[in-house]
């Protein structure tokens, strides 16, 4: 039985969060019975961030403790990369995408609905969230069956079902 150490950053308060998935997996992982500590790993999950412009030095900081705990493996973003009011134009999410090959290791997106979907609203822009989806897709997944990041890991894509693809 693998164990996992799960640590948990965020730029948000908890009364913000709108998600309890991250909780949810943090209390199955830290659950896990541990047999053998030669199995345990760890992980960093980040998600709501920076969102908007002003949490961006609040996000450089996290960035530096994450890149702090060697014993980490990679680094999960469970999405919201900006705010959905936010402009969904390629100069913003490519500096997001840039802001976050920051971690110092393997580096894995799930796209929230703020990075893609509310991309047609006015304020972000008009644009056709398809579209946005496949810029995403583009700019964090080039190779889909690596990560992005440092020392890059191979990871099982859903773009190789073509229920998916």
């Amino acid at each position: 039985m693998v164990a996992l150490r799960l640590h948990v950053a965020t730029n948000m308060p908890a009364k913000n969060l709108t998600s309890v998935a991250p909780v949810l997996l943090m209390a199955a992982c830290q659950s896990v019975p541990r047999q053998d500590d030669s199995l345990a790993f760890e992980f960093a999950i980040v998600g709501d961030g920076p969102s908007v412009d002003y949490n961006e030095p609040k996000y450089d900081r996290m960035i530096e403790v994450i890149n702090a705990r060697q014993q980490l493996q990679w680094v999960i973003h469970v999405g919201d990369l900006k705010g959905g009011g936010q402009s969904c134009d390629d100069a913003m999410l490519r500096a997001r995408y840039d802001l976050n090959q920051r971690f110092q290791f393997p580096f894995i997106l799930t796209p929230g609905d703020n990075d893609w979907f509310d991309c047609s609203g006015a304020s972000a822009g008009g644009y056709d969230p398809y579209e946005r989806l496949d810029f995403l897709r583009e700019l964090f997944y080039p190779n889909a069956q690596l990560t992005t990041g440092h020392n890059p890991i191979p990871v099982i894509s859903q773009a190789d079902d073509p229920q998916y693809g």
